[in-house]
């Protein structure tokens, strides 16, 4: 913010660019420079540095721009810090005070008018030197016609203009007084004959609601009154079931009585149950022990059955050997007979052997 202002006043120029700030403390002594941004809201921003500084922008570039300079090129993207308009003029106390601005910020001057409208800060400004693209060169950007008619909307007069650079040209705006005064007025004019129409359409609105209240007023009293006749008919009903529940709780008493009684006697036959239970558990543990006494005894059974069966074998075995040795022993006889027969018979012969 700053250019051409009279000596004595106030110069404040912002630069994001470092070394483009140091060049204009130099070329601007006693100037404020400020190393920073001026965009829609607070933060950083990628300052994108052409290879010709004077394109140096927030924006990528459009198409026509590449087109108008095929050699363009982004050299770098360096986060720098930024400002929106209100938090500017709070940082150097100018709320209030009349402002001349020279606005050159490629790609960022329609967002960057809207943001001073919006901080309530487009009045402050009596001038203003504007340096815009004729046509869309960066993305997001506004071409200078649809500019120059926002501001002429805003009550600003052009009075001035550079044109030896038409896709670059330089303009100066005045602010007219009497086209804000007229915007004003005309602004609370039709304020007012909205309001005035509200109040008509609230008018209607409250007889139309009243219209609608009245209705539903008398379709709920119709409602009201058939339901009061239902209650009395529910009333009744109730009545009845009421000594009917009456007459059901005094027969449940008498069950109740009548239940007392069996359940003292199930009581009775549950103890008698755990009693018995208790008994036959007693004697089934008896009769598990016997059980496994029994089933020692068995394996002694078989431990000696099996010694028995040994024995008998071994016996038997000597048996048949006892029989061989009996059969032997006969057929010795058999043939010693047999001997004593020949020499009984030789000798009555009187043979000689």
């Amino acid at each position: 913010m700053g250019g051409s202002v009279p000596q004595g006043r106030r110069r404040v120029f912002l630069q994001p660019d470092p070394e483009l700030a140091a060049g204009l403390h130099r070329a601007a002594p006693g100037a404020e420079v400020l190393v920073l941004g001026l965009a829609a809201e607070d933060g950083r921003m990628d300052l994108l540095q052409m290879n010709f500084a004077a394109l140096n922008s927030f924006h990528e570039p459009a198409p026509a721009l590449r087109a108008l300079f095929p050699g363009l090129k982004v050299m770098r993207r360096q986060p720098v810090p930024v400002l929106s308009p209100g938090a500017l003029l709070d940082r150097i106390g100018a709320r209030g005070q009349g402002i001349d601005l020279v606005l050159d910020m490629p790609g960022s001057e329609m967002q960057l008018l809207e943001a001073w409208k919006a901080a309530d800060a487009l009045e402050q400004l009596r001038s203003l030197v504007l340096r815009c693209g004729s046509e869309v060169f960066f993305e997001g950007s506004a071409p200078q016609a649809q500019i120059e008619a926002w501001l002429v909307a805003e009550g600003f007069t052009r009075n001035g203009a550079d044109l030896a650079d038409p896709d670059w040209p330089v303009t100066q705006w005045q602010a007219d007084p009497t086209r804000r005064a007229l915007k004003k007025a005309l602004a609370e004019a039709e304020a007012r004959a909205g309001a005035a129409g509200n109040r008509a359409d609230s008018a209607e609105s409250a007889l139309a609601e009243a219209r609608k209240a009245a209705e539903a007023l008398q379709t709920e009293h119709k409602a009201l009154a058939e339901k009061a006749d239902w209650r009395q008919r529910r009333i009744q009903e109730l009545e009845a079931g009421a000594r009917a529940a009456a007459e059901a709780l005094a027969e449940a008493g008498t069950r109740a009585e009548s239940a007392e009684g069996a359940l003292a006697e199930a009581r009775k036959a549950a103890e008698a149950l755990q009693a018995e239970h208790k008994a036959l558990a007693e004697k089934a543990d008896w009769r598990h022990r016997r059980i496994q006494e029994l089933e020692a005894g068995a394996r002694e059974m078989e431990k000696t059955r099996d010694a028995l069966r040994r024995e008998v074998a071994e016996e038997r075995a000597k048996h048949q050997d006892q029989q061989h040795r009996l059969e032997a022993a006969r057929n010795d006889l058999r043939r010693a007979e047999g001997q004593i027969a020949l020499i009984k018979d030789l000798l009555l012969r009187g043979e000689t052997l």
